[in-house]
């Protein structure tokens, strides 16, 4: 089943093929030159799996991919579909936010390696008190300044410790100290338990919330789409930006505007990241966004 019309006559025609994997096991997949690309699974047979409401979908989301990938020279196997099925972005990764258990672990071990130079080995006090911290905080901080740093340099040891720095060093001991004697109820609950448990070799659980985020994002348009786009935008301008008073607008000439619009061209308003617009061989446009 060809598909080249479907896809404007691209260089590389695409088939679309039923494949029986099992007995009443079909899949759908599709090829173009040695690359076979999956769709779909789980069809009764080859009927039903040419016949399927995903087939039509991937042709456009494939299409979409395919002319921002030729046309920017982008890999089309780090693109997908966005948001709305005009937008195709490039590499789209989850990513967590916050700091990782190695990374407690990591700000821990270069926290006592510090104490043992200076030869203090354990944040236990003698008496627990409100000036604890700040003792121990000042000690350290002086000792890290006046000695430590010191040793970064003549000690081949302690020369890894130079990259992470004084400030990450006492930023630890904070945390560490808060965790077992706290004081402050604005502090993340969070960080105080992870940077104890790391203290006290337990284990942490990676807690961390997630979020997608990626390498660009391209709005995908035809001609018609291109004119809507640009229309929607002159309507926030006048209505966001201008703000004409009602018993003005009467008095405003909206095609004059439009007109001066346009001569800084569709990508000056249409792509916020470059201003660029891309014409393809294809019939679309592509903007960055």
């Amino acid at each position: 089943m060809e598909l080249v019309d479907s896809l404007f006559d691209l260089e590389s025609s695409i088939q679309v093929h039923a494949v029986e994997i099992d007995e009443d096991d079909w899949m759908l997949e599709a090829r173009q030159g040695s690359d076979t690309i999956y769709i779909a699974d789980g069809f009764s047979d080859e009927e039903e799996a040419y016949n399927c409401p995903e087939l039509d979908d991937w042709v456009e989301e494939y299409k979409m991919e395919l002319i921002v990938a030729q046309t920017l020279d982008l890999p089309f196997e780090a693109l997908s579909i966005g948001y709305d099925d005009n937008v195709v972005v490039y590499g789209s990764r989850r990513v967590k936010q916050g700091m990782s258990p190695a990374e407690y672990r990591r700000d821990v071990v270069f926290l006592r390696r510090a104490m043992a130079i200076i030869g203090l080995h354990s944040l236990q006090p003698e008496a627990v008190d409100n000036h604890f911290l700040l003792h121990h905080g000042i000690v350290l901080g002086i000792n890290v300044y006046s000695t430590v740093s010191i040793l970064f340099d003549r000690n081949p040891r302690t020369k890894a410790m130079k990259k992470t720095g004084t400030h990450q060093l006492l930023n630890t001991l904070w945390w560490v100290t808060e965790s077992m004697f706290p004081r402050y109820s604005n502090h993340s609950e969070r960080v105080l338990r992870n940077y104890n448990r790391a203290y006290f070799n337990q284990p942490i659980v990676d807690d961390r919330e997630s979020y997608w985020e990626n390498s660009g994002e391209y709005l995908v348009l035809d001609d018609y789409g291109r004119e809507e786009a640009f229309e929607n935008m002159i309507d926030s301008l006048i209505e966001d930006v201008i703000e004409i008073p009602a018993g003005m607008q009467n008095y405003f000439d909206r095609e004059a505007f439009t007109r001066d619009c346009k001569t800084d061209g569709y990508g000056h308003h249409l792509s916020g990241y470059d201003g660029v617009e891309h014409e393809t061989e294809f019939g679309y446009y592509i903007y960055r966004i």
